[in-house]
Protein backbone atom coordinates (compact mmCIF):
# COMPACT_ATOMS: atom_id res chain seq x y z
CA UNK A 1 0.00 0.00 0.00
CA UNK A 2 1.11 3.32 -0.67
CA UNK A 3 2.22 5.38 2.50
CA UNK A 4 1.40 9.32 2.00
CA UNK A 5 2.34 10.16 5.46
CA UNK A 6 6.47 9.94 4.46
CA UNK A 7 5.62 12.75 2.02
CA UNK A 8 4.75 14.99 5.11
CA UNK A 9 8.03 13.91 7.11
CA UNK A 10 11.06 16.30 6.95
CA UNK A 11 13.67 13.32 6.37
CA UNK A 12 16.37 16.73 7.24
CA UNK A 13 15.14 16.67 11.12
CA UNK A 14 16.33 13.18 11.25
CA UNK A 15 18.66 13.78 14.33
CA UNK A 16 20.85 11.11 13.15
CA UNK A 17 22.53 13.86 11.01
CA UNK A 18 25.40 16.02 12.34
CA UNK A 19 26.20 19.30 11.91
CA UNK A 20 29.42 18.21 9.71
CA UNK A 21 26.92 16.41 7.74
CA UNK A 22 24.37 18.56 7.02
CA UNK A 23 26.69 21.16 6.19
CA UNK A 24 28.53 19.29 3.68
CA UNK A 25 24.90 18.20 2.12
CA UNK A 26 23.15 21.79 2.27
CA UNK A 27 26.84 22.97 0.49
CA UNK A 28 26.51 20.57 -2.57
CA UNK A 29 23.22 20.72 -3.19
CA UNK A 30 23.62 24.09 -4.02
CA UNK A 31 26.01 23.85 -5.78
CA UNK A 32 24.46 20.88 -8.04
CA UNK A 33 21.30 23.03 -8.23
CA UNK A 34 23.44 25.77 -9.42
CA UNK A 35 25.49 23.85 -11.88
CA UNK A 36 21.76 23.05 -13.39
CA UNK A 37 20.47 26.31 -13.36
CA UNK A 38 21.52 27.35 -16.48
CA UNK A 39 17.77 29.19 -17.73
CA UNK A 40 17.32 30.68 -13.96
CA UNK A 41 14.76 28.38 -13.41
CA UNK A 42 16.06 27.91 -9.84
CA UNK A 43 16.86 31.07 -9.24
CA UNK A 44 14.36 31.33 -6.17
CA UNK A 45 15.39 27.70 -4.33
CA UNK A 46 18.99 29.68 -5.06
CA UNK A 47 18.61 32.88 -3.07
CA UNK A 48 15.93 31.08 -0.29
CA UNK A 49 18.59 27.80 0.23
CA UNK A 50 22.29 30.04 0.45
CA UNK A 51 20.07 32.38 2.60
CA UNK A 52 19.28 29.50 4.92
CA UNK A 53 22.52 27.83 4.66
CA UNK A 54 24.41 30.95 5.48
CA UNK A 55 22.07 31.91 8.61
CA UNK A 56 23.02 28.75 10.09
CA UNK A 57 26.57 28.09 8.94
CA UNK A 58 27.81 31.09 7.67
CA UNK A 59 29.34 32.35 4.45
CA UNK A 60 29.96 29.77 1.80
CA UNK A 61 33.13 28.37 0.82
CA UNK A 62 32.76 28.10 -2.51
CA UNK A 63 33.71 30.52 -4.74
CA UNK A 64 32.08 28.92 -7.85
CA UNK A 65 29.05 28.89 -5.97
CA UNK A 66 29.22 32.07 -4.54
CA UNK A 67 29.44 33.82 -8.25
CA UNK A 68 26.33 31.20 -9.05
CA UNK A 69 23.95 32.44 -5.99
CA UNK A 70 25.44 36.08 -7.30
CA UNK A 71 24.36 35.54 -10.93
CA UNK A 72 20.88 33.96 -9.40
CA UNK A 73 20.42 36.76 -7.48
CA UNK A 74 21.30 39.40 -10.21
CA UNK A 75 18.63 37.20 -12.49
CA UNK A 76 15.97 37.80 -9.49
CA UNK A 77 16.11 41.69 -9.15
CA UNK A 78 16.23 41.86 -13.13
CA UNK A 79 12.75 39.50 -13.08
CA UNK A 80 11.26 41.01 -10.66
CA UNK A 81 12.29 44.87 -11.78
CA UNK A 82 10.65 43.21 -15.27
CA UNK A 83 7.36 42.05 -13.49
CA UNK A 84 7.19 46.15 -11.94
CA UNK A 85 7.93 47.78 -14.92
CA UNK A 86 5.60 45.86 -16.84
CA UNK A 87 2.54 45.88 -14.45
CA UNK A 88 3.00 49.84 -14.12
CA UNK A 89 3.34 50.75 -18.08
CA UNK A 90 -0.15 48.61 -18.65
CA UNK A 91 -2.70 48.29 -16.11
CA UNK A 92 -1.03 50.68 -13.88
CA UNK A 93 -1.23 53.15 -16.21
CA UNK A 94 -4.89 52.06 -17.29
CA UNK A 95 -5.88 52.77 -13.93
CA UNK A 96 -4.24 55.97 -13.28
CA UNK A 97 -5.34 57.25 -16.50
CA UNK A 98 -9.27 55.88 -16.06
CA UNK A 99 -9.41 57.07 -12.21
CA UNK A 100 -7.60 60.59 -12.40
CA UNK A 101 -7.33 61.18 -16.38
CA UNK A 102 -4.05 62.20 -18.20
CA UNK A 103 -2.95 64.99 -18.05
CA UNK A 104 -3.72 65.16 -14.43
CA UNK A 105 -1.25 65.94 -11.26
CA UNK A 106 -1.75 63.17 -10.32
CA UNK A 107 -0.83 61.08 -13.73
CA UNK A 108 2.38 63.28 -13.48
CA UNK A 109 3.26 62.19 -10.26
CA UNK A 110 3.72 58.82 -11.14
CA UNK A 111 4.71 58.87 -14.89
CA UNK A 112 6.77 62.75 -14.78
CA UNK A 113 8.68 61.60 -17.95
CA UNK A 114 6.34 58.88 -19.37
CA UNK A 115 6.18 55.77 -19.87
CA UNK A 116 9.68 55.65 -21.47
CA UNK A 117 11.09 56.59 -17.60
CA UNK A 118 10.45 53.09 -16.43
CA UNK A 119 11.78 51.21 -19.87
CA UNK A 120 14.67 52.92 -19.79
CA UNK A 121 15.99 53.65 -16.10
CA UNK A 122 19.30 52.16 -14.58
CA UNK A 123 19.25 50.33 -11.31
CA UNK A 124 19.40 53.18 -9.20
CA UNK A 125 17.14 54.88 -11.22
CA UNK A 126 15.03 51.48 -11.08
CA UNK A 127 15.00 51.95 -6.84
CA UNK A 128 14.25 55.29 -7.20
CA UNK A 129 11.18 54.82 -9.57
CA UNK A 130 9.36 52.21 -7.08
CA UNK A 131 10.13 54.22 -3.88
CA UNK A 132 7.91 57.00 -6.36
CA UNK A 133 5.62 54.68 -6.92
CA UNK A 134 5.27 53.37 -3.58
CA UNK A 135 4.46 56.69 -2.19
CA UNK A 136 2.44 57.98 -5.03
CA UNK A 137 0.21 54.83 -4.65
CA UNK A 138 -0.20 55.19 -0.84
CA UNK A 139 -1.20 58.84 -1.14
CA UNK A 140 -3.63 58.66 -3.70
CA UNK A 141 -5.48 54.93 -2.36
CA UNK A 142 -9.11 56.41 -1.95
CA UNK A 143 -8.65 57.63 -5.50
CA UNK A 144 -6.99 54.56 -7.51
CA UNK A 145 -8.23 51.89 -5.25
CA UNK A 146 -6.63 49.93 -2.50
CA UNK A 147 -6.03 46.93 -4.70
CA UNK A 148 -3.66 49.15 -6.91
CA UNK A 149 -1.70 50.24 -3.61
CA UNK A 150 -1.95 46.78 -2.59
CA UNK A 151 -0.35 45.82 -5.94
CA UNK A 152 2.00 48.42 -6.47
CA UNK A 153 3.52 47.30 -2.80
CA UNK A 154 3.93 43.67 -3.48
CA UNK A 155 5.56 44.67 -6.36
CA UNK A 156 7.60 47.23 -5.37
CA UNK A 157 8.37 45.07 -2.08
CA UNK A 158 9.70 42.04 -4.16
CA UNK A 159 12.26 43.78 -6.36
CA UNK A 160 13.66 46.04 -2.86
CA UNK A 161 13.84 42.75 -1.51
CA UNK A 162 15.41 41.53 -4.64
CA UNK A 163 18.00 44.42 -4.87
CA UNK A 164 19.01 44.08 -1.20
CA UNK A 165 19.91 40.37 -2.10
CA UNK A 166 21.70 41.33 -5.14
CA UNK A 167 23.80 43.47 -3.07
CA UNK A 168 24.65 41.28 -0.38
CA UNK A 169 25.82 38.88 -3.57
CA UNK A 170 27.89 41.02 -5.24
CA UNK A 171 30.04 42.43 -2.03
CA UNK A 172 30.19 38.92 -0.72
CA UNK A 173 28.70 39.92 2.81
CA UNK A 174 26.26 37.06 4.73
CA UNK A 175 23.87 38.45 7.24
CA UNK A 176 24.15 37.53 10.69
CA UNK A 177 23.28 33.90 11.74
CA UNK A 178 20.62 34.95 14.67
CA UNK A 179 19.25 31.93 17.14
CA UNK A 180 20.89 28.59 15.96
CA UNK A 181 17.83 26.81 16.67
CA UNK A 182 15.63 29.18 14.44
CA UNK A 183 18.26 28.95 11.80
CA UNK A 184 18.91 24.95 11.91
CA UNK A 185 15.48 24.56 11.70
CA UNK A 186 14.80 27.00 8.69
CA UNK A 187 17.94 25.81 6.89
CA UNK A 188 16.07 22.03 7.52
CA UNK A 189 12.80 22.87 6.24
CA UNK A 190 14.21 25.12 3.01
CA UNK A 191 15.68 21.86 1.67
CA UNK A 192 12.68 20.04 2.28
CA UNK A 193 11.22 22.68 0.27
CA UNK A 194 14.15 22.36 -2.43
CA UNK A 195 13.19 18.38 -2.38
CA UNK A 196 9.69 18.39 -2.51
CA UNK A 197 9.68 21.53 -5.26
CA UNK A 198 12.33 19.77 -7.47
CA UNK A 199 10.46 16.67 -7.10
CA UNK A 200 7.37 17.98 -8.35
CA UNK A 201 9.35 19.25 -11.22
CA UNK A 202 10.71 16.60 -12.53
CA UNK A 203 8.41 13.94 -11.47
CA UNK A 204 11.96 11.44 -12.22
CA UNK A 205 13.45 9.68 -9.24
CA UNK A 206 16.45 9.17 -11.40
CA UNK A 207 17.12 12.53 -11.09
CA UNK A 208 17.57 12.83 -7.65
CA UNK A 209 21.08 12.45 -7.93
CA UNK A 210 21.05 15.54 -10.19
CA UNK A 211 20.66 17.84 -7.06
CA UNK A 212 21.05 15.91 -4.08
CA UNK A 213 24.02 13.39 -2.68
CA UNK A 214 22.61 11.55 -0.25
CA UNK A 215 25.49 9.32 0.78
CA UNK A 216 26.73 13.07 2.37
CA UNK A 217 23.98 11.89 4.82
CA UNK A 218 24.97 8.39 5.21
CA UNK A 219 27.66 8.26 7.94
CA UNK A 220 26.47 10.06 10.61
CA UNK A 221 29.05 11.04 14.02
CA UNK A 222 28.61 10.85 17.37
CA UNK A 223 26.10 12.68 19.27
CA UNK A 224 26.67 16.01 20.96
CA UNK A 225 28.75 17.54 17.90
CA UNK A 226 29.00 21.25 18.30
CA UNK A 227 26.85 23.35 16.67
CA UNK A 228 28.45 25.92 14.37
CA UNK A 229 30.18 29.04 16.13
CA UNK A 230 27.60 31.78 16.43
CA UNK A 231 29.19 35.21 14.91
Amino acid sequence: MIDLNRFFNNPFTDRAISNTELQKFAEDHLAKLAAANDEGIWDALLTDGSAAYEAYFGGLTDASLRMALQKAATQTMNSRWAEFVKWMTTRGEARVKDRAEKPSAVYTEFFPLGLSEYHSATVPQGQTLVNRAKASAATHAALLGADFKAKVDELADGYLSAREVQMERKGGRADGRGDRDAAKAALQDRLFVNLLTLAMATKDPAKCAIFFDQSLLENPTAAGEPEPDQA
